[in-house]
């Protein structure tokens, strides 16, 4: 379960992001395109496995997923807050110089 949730989760930025370009999004709508696959619901999840299906067990998977993900989603969006995307630096550079 664990390795399932890592492979998912690592998976879904790159590929999220590899995505979002090949169909030619700007670098702001890869960034969230590859955070929107990258990370998914766990809270809901949980929710969902105890409330509808009465098992903890089901809800594990959710739990596991929904921590982890917010490590590697905080980690990802720390990463991408020092570095902004070169569309960005030209209209910083436009506002600072009216």
């Amino acid at each position: 379960m664990f390795a399932a949730a890592l492979i998912h989760n690592l998976m879904g930025y790159p590929l999220g992001y590899w995505g979002a370009g090949v169909s030619r999004l700007s670098e702001p709508d890869c960034r969230t395109v590859a955070c929107e696959l990258g990370m998914q619901n766990g809270g809901m999840g949980t929710a969902l496995a105890i409330d509808v299906l009465k098992s903890t067990n089901a809800a594990l998977g959710p739990v596991v997923f929904g921590n982890w993900m917010n490590i590697t989603g905080s980690t990802l969006a720390s990463y991408w807050k020092g570095r902004v995307p070169e569309s960005e630096k030209s209209n910083r550079n436009i506002i600072r110089d009216t």
